[in-house]
């Protein structure tokens, strides 16, 4: 359901909400993630440009992303396999 071996290929950007919008083309019911990319790919910014993005990023916000993305992962990883 999640790439190349089920008929799709992943494009190789940073931009998480991007490749959402790819996966939800075979499963709609991962727009429940919208939120956590969207923020995850602020982080990926934040570490590319520090100088040109302000941030007040802390390792709490970081911890709730990635607790809030664990569905996501176990999902990918169930559609992977």
């Amino acid at each position: 359901m999640y790439g190349g071996e089920k008929g799709w290929t992943l494009r190789r950007i940073h931009d998480l909400e991007a490749l959402l919008d790819d996966a939800m083309a075979h499963d709609a019911s991962l727009d429940q993630f919208r939120d956590v990319c969207q923020t995850i790919t602020k982080y990926y910014v934040v570490e590319r440009y520090p100088l040109a993005v302000e941030t007040e990023l802390t390792e709490k916000d970081v911890r709730a992303s990635l607790e809030a993305v664990r569905g996501l992962i176990e999902k990918i990883r169930r559609g992977v396999a």
